[in-house]
């Protein structure tokens, strides 16, 4: 096995942990936003302020940022805007292109030995840019990548973008409710920090 060959490994290990952990944390998210959202109100309500009022106050801090940068975007037949990275995943899915159908080739239902599910995955991987997915198959059905110099950086790529969302989710107030656990000062710090940082009210 050559040392490219190993590295590539290695950084999918690494890439299949970092999904595993991402993976994790938006279950927790999920799970943990009506409680969050629940206890915040609660606690507004036990002291006094009033939250309807601030929201209508604040209705700028509350709502998504609509992008400013119309002249960048790009645009479908139906004149529907095209995220940048639905456009950077088709640049690179041409990198992916060979291996995919290849991968494609030996899952497809239609075969003796084929896997509906892992066909249907491997699908989406490549349309949504989940690049460590496909090597992951191709591992499997021990199918050698024979662009692999191109792979690698695509896959060190996704490696610190999943980091890079790990990294923000730690971020998100809902997280760090989870993390306060059943500690009753930790959450309300959490909402004073949370009313601060959505409305600027200091609270003692």
């Amino acid at each position: 096995m050559s040392i490219r060959t190993k590295k590539y490994k290695k950084i999918l290990q690494e890439v299949k942990y970092l999904r595993s952990e991402l993976e994790y944390q938006e279950e927790v998210l999920s799970e943990y936003h009506h409680s969050f959202e629940e206890y915040y109100r609660s606690w507004c309500d036990t002291n006094n302020i009033n939250i309807v009022e601030q929201e209508q106050k604040n209705p700028e801090r509350i709502k998504n940022m609509i992008p400013d940068n119309v002249s960048e975007q790009k645009y479908d037949k139906e004149n529907r805007i095209i995220p940048k990275q639905d456009i950077q995943n088709k640049l690179d899915a041409k990198k992916f292109n060979k291996l995919y159908k290849k991968i494609a080739m030996e899952l497809h239902p239609d075969k003796s030995n084929g896997d509906s599910k892992k066909f249907l995955k491997a699908s989406i991987a490549y349309k949504k840019g989940f690049w460590s997915i496909l090597l992951e198959y191709a591992i499997e059905l021990e199918i050698e990548p024979e662009n692999l110099s191109e792979l690698l950086p695509l896959l060190t790529k996704e490696a610190k973008e999943i980091r890079n969302k790990i990294e923000h989710n730690k971020g998100i107030y809902t997280w760090k409710f989870y993390e306060c656990e059943d500690s009753q000062p930790c959450k309300d710090k959490l909402i004073k920090n949370f009313l601060k940082h959505l409305f600027k009210m200091e609270i003692k």
